[in-house]
């Protein structure tokens, strides 16, 4: 019988002369076999799998409606934060399903800030600079150091002169002391007092900022 060459052969032929190679062959070989003839077939598919991947992570987060993004310093919450996130919501959302708040848990700083890991000092000004934090909830050392570098808006730049006047002695010059508060207490953020409620300068969400500083200080 004269042999035929896989240029001869109709495509049903070659898919034919395909599997039976692939029957012969353990996994391993499979893997190689596939790998040499269809590798740029698979990188290909990789890709195409990953743009799809980029692009639905795009338009999911272009639907997103962030309220707050909230970063507490030397937090004393052990857990998951989702209570906290999911009040939040009800507090200052609208009821839209895209809506999102943040509650950041991660920043540590030591009674000298300088002497903080360098790490946390690197992603809190990251965060600051990227507008992806609105509020810091922090001990006065924390405040005081970085009122000095500008990070903070004045109560008086958010607050109006009634609302000052009802806080009283609470407002200070970067900040709003909150311990006491029953909402504070409730969620657990910190252990340490006196705590501070301060406005990052840059902030996004202003307006629910003052919001969720009222529903702090409520009788």
């Amino acid at each position: 019988m004269e042999k035929r060459y896989e240029s001869d052969m109709t495509l049903k032929e070659k898919r034919e002369l395909e599997m039976k190679k692939l029957k012969s062959m353990t996994f391993g070989q499979k893997l190689g076999y596939l790998w040499e003839y269809y590798k740029i077939w698979l990188v290909i598919l990789a890709a195409v799998i990953m743009i799809i991947s980029i692009f639905v992570t795009m338009y999911r987060n272009s639907q997103k409606i962030d309220l707050i993004s909230i970063g507490i310093a030397n937090s004393s919450i052990t857990s998951d934060s989702t209570e906290v996130v999911d009040e939040l919501i009800e507090m200052l959302g609208t009821g839209d399903k895209h809506e999102t708040a943040t509650v950041d848990t991660s920043y540590y700083f030591n009674d000298d800030v300088t002497s903080t890991d360098p790490n946390i000092i690197m992603k809190f000004s990251t965060m600051v600079a990227a507008q992806s934090m609105d509020v810091l909830i922090c001990s006065e050392n924390v405040m005081e150091y970085y009122s000095e570098q500008e990070m903070f808006l004045k109560p008086s730049e958010y607050l109006s002169s009634e609302q000052i006047a009802e806080m009283g002695d609470r407002v200070s010059e970067y900040g709003v002391r909150i311990d006491g508060s029953e909402l504070l207490d409730e969620w657990g953020l910190v252990l340490y007092e006196p705590v501070y409620f301060t406005v990052i300068a840059n902030a996004s969400n202003v307006d629910n900022a003052v919001t969720l500083l009222e529903n702090f200080l409520e009788d």
